[in-house]
């Protein structure tokens, strides 16, 4: 099964670079960073989980046209994350449509404690981005995350994390 996730996420990485490079240089690219505050849908009663928390990300974003961008993040998120004993960290990427008010679908894939886990989630996204000034955004987000948990602790534990997050983005 992992295989068969890895082999589709390369397929929609090469998918959205393609179109990208398709695109010619007219698209316009931003970098930067933000918080997540997540919260578990389900409240979760093993004493080394933490049903709530912030994580940090950094994200890129390439708008190939105004209706819609490719953006990939990557989050870090604490040792209590999903009863990691290690931090956490959670390569993502998604496909946005619209300007303003826009929303988007994502798949990513958590990494701690030397291994990444055995299946990807999977997240939609609505969000505003407001243009502060020329070429500097702010991205404030909600993310629901259809995630499937696979510690030692959690012992494939089923149920999904609902995010607020807020980022600053630059143009280049």
């Amino acid at each position: 099964m992992k295989t068969l996730s890895w082999f589709a996420i390369v397929l929609v990485v090469g998918g959205l670079v393609s179109a990208a490079v398709a695109a010619g240089p007219s698209g316009r690219h931003s970098i930067g960073g933000g918080a997540h505050y997540h919260k578990t849908v389900d409240d979760i009663k093993i004493n080394d989980i933490e049903n709530d928390g912030i994580g940090w990300y950094a994200v890129y974003q390439y708008r190939g046209s105004q209706a819609g961008a490719i953006e990939f993040d990557f989050e870090f998120m604490p040792d209590d994350y999903g009863g990691a004993t290690n931090d956490v960290y959670a390569p993502q990427i998604f496909l946005i449509t619209g300007k303003g008010l826009y929303g988007g679908v994502g798949i990513g894939w958590l990494y701690s404690d030397s291994e990444w886990a055995d299946d990807p989630f999977y997240v939609l996204r609505a969000g505003f981005n407001l243009e502060l000034a020329s070429g500097v955004f702010l991205d404030i987000n909600g993310n629901y995350q259809f995630t499937k948990w696979d510690t030692d602790i959690t012992q494939d534990l089923d149920t999904d994390t609902v995010t607020l997050g807020a980022a600053l983005r630059i143009e280049l």
